[in-house]
């Protein structure tokens, strides 16, 4: 019979899963490695790694909003850049020291730093990894850049949730390394 000290036990291991997968190709999939399952579920030695298979329709459905995204921004096209972003208040992005909330305040911050296609540039997303943080959350980070006159790029790390069976970044932490040569 279980207690509900062993409920609360059961609760506490689960939360100290460390869940981490790497992206593959489109085509081979993605692989959730859970560690630290401990013997507080009754896990002998051989069970303390499980190796799960992250559905690939979610790792693929990831990297597509994420290609999309790419293209949409080097046709010029802000607005339609900006449908790979949870459209709420709620929305966070975190850049150059500064916090905003809210995904028309992003917006309007992408058309007021990125006002015409030179500014912008030509966008590329590489070393992306994705780690589950849940059934319905990836970390995603990756390197960005910029292609442009003076050429700048950096790191992300992006939260997405599936919300209504689609998934979309929650918050957006991105950094610049600006190189400060003009492009020959």
């Amino acid at each position: 019979m279980q207690t509900k000290y062993d409920a609360l036990a059961m609760h506490a291991t689960l939360h100290t899963w460390h869940v981490s997968i790497r992206t593959m190709t489109a085509a081979t999939g993605a692989a959730i490695m859970l560690s630290s399952f401990t013997g507080s579920l009754g896990c002998t030695g051989n069970d303390r790694i499980l190796t799960l298979h992250r559905s690939q329709q979610d790792t693929a459905s990831v990297k597509h909003v994420l290609l999309q995204q790419v293209r949409d921004w080097n046709r010029g096209d802000i607005d339609a850049f900006m449908q790979g972003y949870w459209q709420s208040p709620d929305l966070s992005f975190s850049s150059a020291g500064t916090i905003t909330r809210g995904w028309q305040q992003t917006l309007d911050n992408y058309h007021a730093r990125y006002a015409d296609r030179q500014a912008m540039g030509r966008l590329a997303f590489s070393d992306l990894e994705m780690s589950a943080l849940g059934p319905d959350e990836l970390l995603v980070l990756g390197s960005w850049r910029l292609e442009r006159d003076i050429p700048i790029g950096g790191v992300f790390t992006l939260i997405f949730r599936r919300i209504s069976q689609q998934w979309r970044i929650v918050h957006d932490h991105t950094s610049a390394k600006q190189t400060n040569r003009p492009k020959p």
